[in-house]
């Protein structure tokens, strides 16, 4: 496979992922819950506090490993073509700042769009939630089109498809009283949300360098989780509080927090990031 058809079954790999935290949160956040309903900002805090500490470990256990490998040939003096070359990069301070502010910006986004969608939830259903958000399929290329970008034909083909595809899946029942509630409102807050971080998340990981990919997810995924942590002394909790309310949960909720922050946070983040840089959004 070429690079384009790897990155597109990487992306629709994680549109499939992210579907599943529509069930998840939710369960989460009920009754249903093994400990009670858990608080959305406690659950974005410890789901994103676990995706960051994951892949945090993963590029530094990275970083350790090539620096062992690295041969000694690789310190060697820099040859005329390198030295011109560093001359007309970009100062590193610029560089660095790019790096930050593209992160910083991802994660106001991600929070957005993340909040809005764990609060609707609790107010909707889960399958109403899921139907709702694959109107980012709509948001994207609309908001390419008003970049300048022209939309072909068969996108606009594809967009209906999916939305069909999204009706069928989750059954006629779904819209039932759809955008008639708080809830739902939220989750179509969260589908525009959701679908300007990823138009944005094109332009701005095609800026960054591939091997710094992990790092740049990493940094999106910490501001997120202070954000959150913001959120939840916001609400007034406190440290015994917190530590208390972790105690009492049971298995099925750390698995579920867990493969949240793992597998649809982590991973899902990254390989977003990895497939954007050479595939439209």
């Amino acid at each position: 496979l070429n690079e384009r058809s790897s990155s597109l079954a990487l992306l629709n790999v994680v549109t499939m992922l992210f579907g599943s935290n529509q069930v998840l949160i939710k369960t989460m956040e009920t009754d249903d819950a093994t400990s009670g309903a858990v608080d959305c900002a406690l659950c974005m805090t410890m789901r994103f506090g676990i995706a960051t500490l994951a892949l945090g470990a993963a590029v530094f256990a990275g970083r350790a490993v090539a620096s062992t490998q690295r041969p000694l040939a690789a310190t060697a003096t820099s040859t005329q073509a390198d030295v011109q070359d560093q001359a007309a990069a970009p100062p590193r301070s610029a560089g660095i700042r790019g790096f930050l502010s593209g992160a910083a910006e991802l994660s106001v986004w991600l929070f957005l769009g993340f909040l809005a969608q764990a609060v609707g939830l609790e107010y909707t259903t889960a399958s109403a939630g899921a139907l709702l958000g694959s109107l980012t399929v709509v948001v994207v290329p609309l908001l390419s089109l008003w970049d300048g970008r022209r939309i072909a034909d068969c996108t606009w083909l594809s967009v209906g498809l999916a939305l069909l595809g999204s009706l069928l899946f989750v059954g006629p029942g779904a819209l039932a009283g759809a955008l008639g509630g708080f809830g739902d409102g939220l989750e179509v807050l969260s589908a525009v949300l959701f679908g300007v971080q990823l138009w944005r998340c094109e332009k701005i990981a095609r800026s960054v360098p591939e091997d710094k990919l992990p790092e740049f997810t990493c940094l999106q995924l910490a501001f997120v989780t202070l954000l959150s942590c913001a959120c939840l002394a916001s609400e007034g909790w406190t440290f015994s509080g917190l530590t208390e309310t972790l105690a009492s949960w049971q298995s099925a909720e750390w698995t579920q927090i867990v493969v949240m922050g793992l597998v649809t946070t982590a991973f899902c983040l990254w390989a977003e990031a990895q497939a954007l840089r050479n595939v439209d959004a």
